[in-house]
């Protein structure tokens, strides 16, 4: 009895860091105009093979995506630079306030389905 009820509490506990983890993966950015692009930056290593891939968004708010590498500062070998992905919002996404999700996915290239995955969520205000 008393192994079952400290599985169940090894148990609730892993599912509580799981879920506090995954609650802190999203990230919010509050767009107004004349602003109309955001600078998504994510810290990101490609020489590990992993790096962030776009997966989902709107494609009739978002007029474009372009996306560029920034290595870190210090040249160690290997260290950790930010991965940028630049979002241009179409005029559509300022017609009433909104909340546009963008999902992308840390992975290696054969491996997107199955990779960390992290919501960013665009808010918008009206003209």
């Amino acid at each position: 009895m008393f192994i079952k009820k400290a599985i169940a509490a090894v148990f609730i506990a892993f599912m509580s860091i799981s879920v506090a983890s995954a609650q802190s993966m999203n990230t919010v950015y509050q767009v107004k105009p004349p602003q109309t692009t955001v600078d998504v930056a994510l810290p990101e290593n490609p020489s590990t093979g992993y790096r962030w891939y776009l997966t989902d968004y709107s494609q009739a708010l978002i007029s474009s995506v372009e996306y560029h590498y920034q290595a870190a500062k210090e040249s160690i070998p290997g260290a950790q630079g930010m991965g940028h992905f630049i979002i241009s919002l179409s005029d559509k996404a300022f017609d009433a306030p909104s909340r546009i999700a963008v999902t992308l996915v840390q992975a290696r290239p054969w491996e997107i389905g199955k990779g960390r995955m992290q919501t960013v969520y665009l808010v918008t205000m009206t003209h």
